[in-house]
């Protein structure tokens, strides 16, 4: 029996996920050991999306393994969703293996997604159907819909599908102080610096150390340097440098499509053109900051 497919439908207006990789599966067996597979899906920003899905034999094993395996990786991900197949039916109370594995899920802060049943089998009237398949996330708040088929899908199973939301990460805010020692006159630091220093030389303790000396004349001289070019606090957004101009967007674009044409064809001639424009792009960006900072 294979591993169930992912049902569920990401949909979001910032972000695609087209890339996927596989960061643990179980052993292919016939015997009563859970089968699982955990993915990442497009982890190209912050860790963004950590996929699972599993099918559960009748009285199976390992499944406290299985949990184990997922908090390896749970903690390094923004949202969790996990689908599969349990075999085993959510709406009896007095299932002992489901009781555990309502446990396991908790333990990982993990939520069920409520559902009717989605086993329909072809039985006697009267019966009631179970609910064996099932999506587990860690935020219910980011599932936007939760649906399943009117009839059943395959081996009387339902399909379920859900719509789940990503929120746009906030941007990352970055903060640095600098001062503008080209701002400082000289002749106005050493006339302020001076009388200072004889002041600091005149006074120290006979027991001082070179140590402490040390650390009185730097404070000294940061004093006077403050005076003359305080540090100022900068915040820069990382989505925000609004010294980059639409022409140096445009040179970068030009700078990494010549990274990709020097990498395909290792000829020297792009290799150099790549080197040209990641020195002259630099420059620019550089310049730029400066005098946006000043």
């Amino acid at each position: 029996m294979t591993v169930p497919d992912i049902t569920a439908i990401c949909s979001s207006s910032y972000y695609q996920l087209p890339k996927i990789r596989i960061l643990a599966k179980s052993e292919p067996s016939y015997d009563n050991t859970l089968a699982y597979m955990i993915l990442d899906l497009d982890s190209s920003y912050q860790h963004l999306l950590l996929a699972a899905t599993v099918y559960m034999r009748p009285h199976c094993t390992k499944v406290a393994s299985f949990f184990t395996t997922l908090s390896i990786f749970s903690n390094k991900y923004n949202h969790i969703v996990l689908t599969g197949d349990l075999n085993h039916n959510l709406l009896a109370s007095n299932n002992s293996e489901i009781t555990m594995f309502r446990k396991h899920v908790e333990n990982l802060s993990l939520c069920i997604v409520p559902s009717e049943p989605t086993h329909h089998p072809m039985t006697k009237d009267g019966v009631k159907y179970p609910w064996l398949d099932l999506f587990i996330v860690d935020k219910l708040n980011s599932v936007v819909n939760y649906c399943k088929s009117t009839t059943p899908f395959i081996i009387a199973h339902d399909l379920i599908e859900i719509n789940y939301k990503f929120c746009k990460p906030p941007a990352v805010i970055r903060s640095f102080t600098s001062r503008h020692l080209n701002r400082i006159n000289d002749h106005n630091l050493l006339t302020t610096l001076t009388p200072k220093l004889v002041d600091m030389t005149t006074h120290a303790p006979v027991d001082a150390n070179v140590h402490q000396l040390t650390d009185s004349f730097f404070e000294t001289l940061l004093n006077c340097f403050n005076e003359g070019a305080p540090l100022r606090l900068y915040t820069v957004s990382a989505r925000s440098r609004p010294w980059v101009s639409p022409e140096m967007r445009e040179l970068i674009a030009q700078r990494d499509r010549a990274y990709r044409r020097a990498c395909d064809s290792e000829n020297d001639h792009d290799i150099a053109n790549y080197r040209q424009l990641r020195s002259q792009i630099k420059r620019l960006i550089d310049d730029s900051e400066e005098k946006y900072i000043v």
